[in-house]
């Protein structure tokens, strides 16, 4: 049958938008449109696998109407499946399978392709393929076929129809099903390709999957994937399938549950004093305004400060301190300047304390009068003064001494008993106006007398630094005494938002005309706004103060002559209550952070549905108050507390829902890939609690996803471990932990997370939507058994306006600890590169911490070095190596081996010499090195065939002939006859009498394992030592549970001794090991621009896989040791566990199952260990 090519061309095809796809109320099971997440629009998805992840470059069918994107479940690769309960989501009794499919299989395909099927029995996911039971849709093996087959035991129970010949193309599959009519349909692309009997199912279906474990995975993206209840017709079918050409999803319709959306609730504001206010003590300390004439002598003599009370009570945290002679100080200000004057008592002058002549030395360590001044509550405007009795002053601003006060002046004095200080700080050195009466900023007045007394203060430092931001009173500014007979009062203490009218009552002697100039002042402590009126004079007088904006928190209201001159002033408070930044600000902030969500915004999704309606909510509520707000004005009246009320606490409430979303963090599985642009569940709730259980010397990792919500365009955070020392608990250091970020690279077009990168600072960046992965590895090594409990902060790199979030951390060490590498109970071994350089102590250094106990060495170095990058050094004419490369090239390397008690393999080809080997074999020796801690991969073809056996053979056996204890490695492929070597061929050319390492390639063992058997006893039957061996490109794209974990699991399995992998490190051309297009880069390690190796979660994944054979031969040995002790049944049980469950897990090849399988043995090893150890 044909098809039409252009299907899929949306853009030239016209079609009747009105159509509707084919459901009545009820009938939806099951909905996924994979754009967001592999979790369903509609269905059940409780206990689901999730061995498979979407697309992430908008690789899914092009809907128009995708949201956020359109992606695709991606089902091309090996273990690639979902797995979903069938309960509430399938009926055996009638139904409507629907999905898109784009193949990405070869032509020449020979394996099931496997999109869709039910799985009977839940002690694997592979399901059936026989008996009336079974039901699945694929692409048949060997042939370009769909097929949909009920009954794999009838040669008739299938109905099957070509593929398209162009495999550019999405197919739109269906699958109808009908119990009562006996009858199951195809089609593909609307159209009917045939029917058969369906026979009723005998039992209930357990769960479904889309792709299949193992080798029959989809081989294909899948998309759009719904399911109903009951058999659609063929009309229908077709109709469904012209509605998707129209480039819109199914609906979920009624049939998806609703989530509640996240939003925010009003939360009631006290009325407290907020900005600077808000930070100071209840301390006053007033500063009389004076026309005066004050000179600067240190005489301190003039009646303006002998009217002023001193200042005396200065003190010390710590009552029992012994206290410095007294001090007095007093306070002044006038039009230009703040003056400052101090006497300070001291009965022994004779040896007072003055060393530094200079400004901006350290004069705080002289005795000294210092003080501090907060102009606004932030560092920016935080002042630090001190003087001596030299009259050398120290200035900083914000913590800054290179800032020096201009116009400051200072004139001290020594008398027999004491010295004095007068100091004027002009108001222009520190940026500001003259301060009004009523103003005030924050101070702190203190001593440094030294001789055995702390510094005191006033207020008094009561923790911390002498010199921080904290502990400061109110320095208020007040006018001078004025005419007695003149009194200045008014009926209100306080204002609202509105026209306030201020009911003055002046009474005494006023002049005719007089000012009533009123200052604003924001929360910063700064002017706001002054608005002024003439008045003639009355004894009751009305004045009108607008105040439009909430941040005006104080009015400083002043009566004044024609002049100017200040008669009387009256200070009031705000009567409601202020939410920061105020509303006008936080609306244009709300709108700025709707605006930062892009197209967040358009997704379907409870989270960022509700972030938006909240922000549209927060401004459209602030609209309104202030068109409320300029009614009022337009009236000359006031908003009603009441109403002002309302809209801050609604203010309040999103703040507070502002603060707890900057950016939401969810936990996933380290194994998966990701995506740049991951969004959480549905159902999602911020990760507050991280768990660890593990042996002692165990690394555990924990993944994370960090995505900026409402952070703005962009938040820098650092991770930070604790240390903890919790009480009952035992001591635990943040050093235990190690902190990664797994960023997204691309690997030769492949958008893939690997790498795990450390930053000395922990430091991430998170914008709106955009998934930042994130690993917390905790290091049990040296940790004694027992439960610890720590916590993890995020916290702002240096907005510290933003909250800390900390997350609990409950870690159980188990009773027992793993081996040290040099110890571990099976081998493990990384090829590594020839040709460019790279920083081989470094590899050593992580294959160590990772239990691998081999290292690998290039060849190259002991021959004729490695000049520069890609460059071989060179030799004279003839001479095949440099022996002091030989004897002394890359001495850290070997001392590192042996400090590490790891074992050693040379490659790519030794060099073709006995003197060669003779030498290196001596300075091992010598190093401490035995016979069996090192290999020569050499003296034949890397995965040779059989055209390379001569090859070197002469050389061979004169190192054969020279009966050295020396080991040499070969590789057996499976390359089949009569290309590839046979074992006849190995025995008949004795291969085995010399190469007595063989590492021998997987596929031998995995696909079957008899021939594997034969292989393996083959070699150990002539003295050889047999390692499983991996190989191959694109590493990193290879799947993490297969390719990776369970290859220790494989050796285990087939009673090998260990494992080799290539590579550990791959690469050529250029410096970037993370870019491709400068050379190729491969293995589990990349090089960084140091040519150190950057790990990688496939390397994380062998060594899981090495500390599960850890767990296997611990638990074993406890078995034994147990004897008689355990009940039968529960001994049983355990060494299935580590015996028979191995392959059907590996064959399973579910990553949830491998955890909980570990948890489980943990656990049994746990409470076996603790039962050795009670007494009999």
């Amino acid at each position: 049958m044909k098809f039409v090519c252009a299907f899929f061309a949306i853009c030239g095809i016209s079609l009747a938008l009105g159509n509707t796809p084919s459901t009545h109320a009820g009938d939806l099971l099951f909905l996924a449109h994979f754009n967001q997440s592999i979790e369903p629009e509609v269905g059940n998805y409780d206990g689901m696998i999730r061995q498979a992840e979407i697309t992430s470059q908008t690789l899914g069918y092009p809907f128009q109407d995708s949201v956020p994107r359109a992606e695709a479940l991606n089902a091309g690769r090996r273990n690639s499946f979902l797995a979903f309960p069938a309960a509430g989501n399938f009926s055996t009794e009638a139904g409507t399978l629907q999905m898109l499919v784009k193949p990405q299989w070869r032509m020449d395909s020979y394996g099931h392709c496997v999109f869709f099927k039910l799985v009977f029995d839940n002690s694997n996911h592979k399901g059936s393929f026989l008996g009336i039971n079974s039901f699945y849709l694929q692409k048949s093996p060997k042939q370009q076929v769909i097929s949909l087959v009920q009954d794999g035991n009838s040669r008739n129970g299938n109905i099957s129809a070509n593929i398209p010949d162009s495999m550019d193309n999405w197919l739109h599959l269906a699958a109808t099903w009908d119990a009562a009519k006996q009858v199951f349909c195809l089609y593909i692309n609307g159209e009917l390709q045939g029917s058969n009997k369906f026979r009723p199912m005998t039992k209930q279906p357990v769960e479904f999957t889309l792709g299949s474990p193992t080798t029959h995975n989809a081989q294909a993206l899948i998309d759009e994937v719904r399911i109903l209840k009951r058999a659609l017709t063929a009309e229908e079918i077709r109709r469904d399938y012209e509605y998707i050409r129209s480039g819109r999803e199914f609906s979920a319709g009624d049939a998806g549950e609703p989530r509640p959306l996240m939003t925010f609730d009003p939360i009631p504001v006290e009325k407290t004093d907020t900005g600077l206010a808000a930070q100071l003590l209840p301390i006053e300390f007033p500063a009389m305004q004076t026309n005066d004439q004050i000179v600067l002598d240190g005489v301190i003599d003039e009646p303006a400060w002998m009217n002023q009370t001193p200042i005396t009570a200065l003190g010390h945290r710590n009552a029992n301190s012994k206290l410095p002679p007294p001090t007095e100080i007093r306070l002044l200000y006038h039009q230009d300047a703040l003056l400052i004057s101090a006497v300070l008592f001291n009965p022994d002058m004779t040896n007072h304390l003055a060393r530094y002549d200079q400004n901006d030395q350290a004069i705080y360590s002289d005795e000294c009068l210092e003080f501090f001044l907060d102009l606004s509550g932030s560092n920016e405007e935080f002042y630090q003064f001190a003087v001596n009795s030299i009259g050398a002053v120290y200035d900083a601003k914000g913590g800054n001494s290179r800032w020096n006060g201009r116009g400051v002046k200072v004139a001290t004095k020594r008398f027999s008993d004491r010295w004095t200080v007068e100091m004027q700080i002009p108001f222009a050195a520190l940026n500001r106006p003259t301060p009004l009466p009523g103003e005030f900023w924050g101070v702190r007045l203190g001593r440094e007398h030294h001789h055995g007394t702390p510094a005191v203060s006033i207020p008094v430092v009561q923790s911390g630094s002498f010199n921080q931001r904290h502990y400061l009173g109110k320095l208020v500014f007040t006018a001078g005494t004025g005419d007695a007979n003149r009194e200045l009062t008014c009926k209100n203490n306080h204002f609202l938002l509105g026209v306030n009218r201020l009911n003055l009552q002046l009474k005494g002697s006023w002049p005719e005309e007089i000012i009533v100039q009123s200052s604003l002042f924001a929360n910063d402590n700064k002017l706001f706004e002054t608005l002024s009126s003439k008045f003639s004079y009355l004894e009751h007088l009305s004045v009108p103060v607008t105040v439009s904006d909430d941040r005006v928190c104080r009015i400083v209201l002043q009566v004044q002559d024609s002049q100017k001159k200040t008669l009387g002033t009256v200070v009031l408070n705000r009567d409601f209550p202020y939410v920061h930044p105020g509303l006008s600000e936080l609306g244009k902030e709300a709108a700025a952070l709707l605006e930062s969500l892009g197209q967040l915004r358009t997704l379907s999704h409870p989270i960022y549905q509700g972030a938006c309606q909240s922000l549209q909510r927060i401004q459209l509520a602030i609209s309104q108050f202030q068109s409320q707000m300029e009614q009022a004005i337009a009236a000359d009246k006031t908003v009603p507390l009441d109403e002002i009320e309302k809209i801050t606490s609604l203010a309040n409430g999103f703040q507070h829902f502002r603060r707890k979303n900057q950016y939401l963090l969810w936990e996933v599985s380290p194994w998966e890939n990701g995506s740049p642009t991951a969004l959480p569940g549905k159902d999602y709730q911020f990760t507050r609690t991280i768990k660890f259980s593990q042996a002692s010397n165990e690394r555990e990792a924990k993944a994370f996803v960090l995505s900026g919500l409402l952070c703005g365009p962009r938040l820098d955070l650092r991770i930070v471990p604790r240390s903890s020392n919790v009480r009952n608990k035992p001591f635990l250091a943040s050093h235990h932990f190690e902190v990664y970020a797994e960023p997204f690279i691309n690997h030769l077009g492949d958008l893939l997370t690997a790498p795990l990168v450390q930053n000395s600072g922990n430091i991430v960046t998170v914008t709106p939507g955009e998934a930042i992965r994130v690993w917390i590895v905790f290091n049990s090594r040296g940790l004694p058994p027992g439960d610890y409990n720590t916590t993890v902060e995020i916290k702002p790199l240096y907005d510290f306006s933003r909250a800390t979030e900390s997350i609990d951390v409950d870690i159980k060490v188990w009773n027992f600890t793993l081996p040290e590498t040099r110890d571990w109970p099976i081998d493990a071994f990384f090829w590594g590169p020839n040709n460019f350089d790279n920083d081989e102590v470094a590899m050593l250094r992580l294959m160590h911490s990772r239990h691998v106990k081999w290292g690998w060495t290039k060849s190259l170095l002991y021959t004729r070095g490695v000049e520069r990058e890609n460059q071989r050094g060179k030799l004279p004419e003839g001479q095949l190596f440099n022996p002091e490369l030989v004897l002394n090239a890359n001495q850290e390397f070997f001392h590192t081996a042996k400090e590490l008690g790891m074992r050693i393999v040379f490659g790519w080809g030794t060099c073709n010499s006995l003197e060669w080997h003779q030498l290196m074999a001596g300075r091992l020796k010598k190093l401490g090195f035995g016979p069996g801690d090192f290999i020569f991969k050499s003296m034949i073809r890397d995965e040779f065939v059989k055209s390379d056996i001569p090859t070197n053979a002469a050389l061979r056996k004169v190192i054969l002939d020279a009966k050295e204890d020396w080991v040499f490695q070969a590789v057996y492929l499976s390359t089949p006859p009569p290309t590839g070597a046979t074992l006849e061929d190995i025995e008949e050319a004795g291969l085995t009498d010399f190469f007595k390492n063989w590492a021998v390639i997987s596929g031998f063992f995995s696909n079957s394992p008899e021939e594997g058997h034969r292989i393996a006893k083959f070699f150990r039957d002539r003295g050889c030592t047999v390692w499983v061996y991996r190989c191959n490109t694109a590493m990193s794209t290879l799947p993490i549970l297969d390719y990776y974990r369970f290859l220790p699991w494989l050796a285990h399995t087939m009673n090998l001794p260990g494992f080799a992998i290539w590579t550990c490190m791959a690469g050529g051309g250029g410096d970037d090991g993370f870019d491709f297009r400068d050379g190729y880069d491969d293995g589990i390690t990349r090089r960084d621009l140091h040519k150190k190796p950057v790990p990688s979660k496939h390397l994380e994944a062998v060594s899981e896989g090495l500390e599960d054979i850890a767990y296997i031969v611990k638990l074993k040995e406890l078995l034994a040791q147990a004897g008689d002790s355990l009940p039968p049944e529960k001994k049983t049980y355990l060494h299935n566990m580590i015996s028979v469950r191995l392959p059907e897990i590996m064959n399973n090849c579910s990553q949830s199952e491998v955890d909980a399988w570990r948890q489980e043995v943990g656990e049994a090893i746990d409470a076996l260990s603790k039962k050795a150890m009670q007494p009999n």
